[in-house]
């Protein structure tokens, strides 16, 4: 990297600090946990939505979608429609019933429901899947800015971290909301930058290069064979669409790092104004993601790289970028990767404080110390995570893990949390939950790591499954045990 790149990378890195840190001056006589969790309850639709859409959009897609085009065609595109399919559902019950509790936790709603060991294993189930997915995102991003940068990736996942640590604990979600709309701007930037590139040498001729080589299937030719039900396929229309749609739910619909935003915006017309931003703004990144790894295509065939590995083909290019371009794109990777390490390490420290060692709203200000013990503790967590699967699960497609791992754990929290919102139409016991939800994790976690072979998308869908039969059986087993214990003797 040239002192330019370096220049720009240092500029994003201490412009990001210096924003956590005036939004802490700004805001410290309103230094409640409320402010701190959730902004004061008074943030807009728009940086929240972009913001909810950075938290998801991790380095992990910004290297992902064009590797895994570049690998296998326009396959994964088949499953952006589902981001509007699972808007329905979100809009018209999920978000409503969110936002009109406005609780620092969203598994609070557990405890009055059902009890607080069930509450407590929603929580926990979150705070295992995050923490997972935060270390494989430093994990990702670490790996090829160490290829732009030549720094070390350990050392890259410590700074990364630090970094992020650091200004959410001044800032807290206010800090996370704004810093996210400026790493929204960068990693838009760095995509458009190198899109345009790699198509620079004509639609034309990139055009009639993807379609001879195939890589605009499933669509020009079409492939018949997506539509098989074959639960090995790697990718299979059937496999994709309700694989995505389950874990689009559990995303928008479970996980405390969105749920959390959703409080944070002060009427329900707004909230659902910001996710109608946040899936506009989450498709118009992807499209583009997809269409840069078409082009990224084109490039392999001019460079002599045909038939290389996505992420082979990438680091070619981002070698190859002048100098300025190059701090744009690491800054981009930077961003992308803050932008779900901040928002990751403020929901599960938020977690552990409301859920695990206090129950309710703190009506003092919560010191800038406590707070940073609290994400320190997070972030070297997270960090030792990431040097594990450095270590042992280097090997691994990204793409994969992320598909058929960690988004694929989410199951069992997505019943968990429906079982919640049925009651009291349709209750379950306490216990029937509890232990549905813990069987339906041990076996998601056997699942994704004993079961070879079957589609990245099908996992999650088998986990659902599961979990929710558990749930049928054990509710079937406590409610006749209650049933024949209340029943008088003659």
């Amino acid at each position: 990297m040239s002192s330019l790149d370096v220049l720009i990378c240092v500029v994003y890195l201490l412009f990001s600090l210096g924003l956590g840190i005036t939004i802490s001056w700004r805001q410290s006589r309103k230094g409640s946990d409320t402010e701190y969790f959730l902004a004061g309850r008074t943030m807009k639709s728009l940086p929240v939505g972009i913001s909810v859409m950075v938290t998801a959009f991790s380095a992990i897609n910004y290297l992902a979608i064009p590797s895994e085009v570049v690998n296998h065609g326009l396959y994964v595109t088949m499953a952006f429609p589902m981001f509007v399919i699972v808007a329905i559902p979100i809009l018209l019950w999920f978000i409503p019933f969110f936002h009109k509790r406005k609780q620092l936790s969203a598994y609070a709603f557990l405890e009055d429901t059902f009890d607080r060991k069930v509450r407590l294993l929603a929580a926990g189930m979150f705070i295992f899947i995050q923490l997972s997915w935060m270390a494989l995102i430093l994990y990702a991003s670490g790996k090829m800015l160490g290829l732009l940068s030549g720094i070390s990736q350990s050392n890259l996942i410590i700074l990364i971290a630090c970094t992020s640590v650091i200004y959410v604990a001044v800032g807290g979600l206010r800090a996370v909301i704004w810093t996210d709309l400026l790493q929204f701007l960068i990693i838009i930037g760095s995509i458009l930058a190198m899109l345009g590139i790699t198509m620079s040498s004509g639609l034309g001729d990139l055009s009639a290069n993807l379609l001879d080589q195939g890589f605009l299937q499933p669509y020009v030719p079409g492939d018949a064979g997506v539509f098989e039900f074959d639960p090995a396929m790697r990718m299979s229309f059937w496999s994709v669409v309700t694989g995505t749609f389950f874990m689009f739910l559990v995303r928008y619909g479970a996980d405390q790092a969105v749920l959390q935003r959703y409080a944070a915006i002060p009427t329900l017309e707004a909230t659902r104004k910001m996710f109608l931003v946040n899936i506009t703004a989450v498709l118009v990144c992807l499209i583009t993601l997809a269409v840069f790894g078409l082009s990224l295509v084109h490039f392999a065939a001019e460079s002599g790289l045909s038939g290389k590995p996505g992420l082979v083909v990438l680091s070619k290019l981002l070698k190859q970028l002048p100098d300025g371009l190059t701090g744009l794109v690491t800054a981009g990777l930077l961003a992308a990767t803050m932008s779900s390490i901040d928002s990751g390490i403020n929901a599960v420290t938020m977690t552990l404080r409301t859920d695990f060692r206090q129950s309710g709203l703190s009506k003092t200000s919560t010191r800038i110390l406590q707070r940073f013990i609290w994400n320190f503790i997070v972030g070297a967590v997270v960090v030792s995570l990431s040097f594990i699967i450095l270590n042992f699960f280097s090997q691994n497609s990204i793409f994969s893990l992320i598909a058929s791992v960690v988004n694929a754990l989410g199951g069992p929290l997505l019943i968990v949390v429906i079982a919640g919102m049925l009651a009291p139409k349709y209750k379950c016991t306490p216990n029937a939950v509890f232990y549905a939800g813990l069987g339906g994790f041990i076996f998601s976690i056997a699942c994704v790591t004993l079961v070879i072979g079957l589609s990245l998308h099908f996992y999650i869908v088998v986990n659902v499954l599961v979990s929710a039969a558990l749930l049928c059986i054990f509710e079937f087993a406590f409610a006749g045990a209650a049933r024949y214990v209340q029943k008088p003797s003659l």
